[in-house]
């Protein structure tokens, strides 16, 4: 099986809209199709963040969250932080940010 590894924009679409390719992912893993694999920070994240600007998602989330195999990776833990994954994790950390439009 596809380990995929999402981020809070993934999750935070997902909740917000029924269509998509964000929701799609989710439908993905709901079928077993994928396995997600998320930090604890991306939920903490996502989380906060439909809290705060869009509480009416917060079930959507939390649905997913109840159904899915989602796999909350702990970045403080050693495994996360083996020494394979160290150049993985500097080249996603170091990888350009967009620029906020306008």
């Amino acid at each position: 099986m596809i380990r995929t590894f999402i981020d809070a924009s993934v999750l935070l679409a997902a909740s917000l809209s029924p269509t998509g390719a964000s929701r799609e992912i989710i439908r993905q893993a709901l079928r077993g199709e994928i396995t997600l694999v998320a930090s604890k920070l991306v939920y903490e994240e996502v989380e906060k963040n439909l809290a705060d600007k869009a509480p009416e998602a917060l079930p959507a989330f939390h649905q997913f969250l109840d159904q899915s195999p989602l796999r909350l990776l702990d970045p403080q833990s050693d495994r996360f932080c083996r020494p394979l994954n160290i150049p993985l994790l500097k080249t996603l950390l170091s990888w350009p940010q967009p620029k906020e439009p306008g």
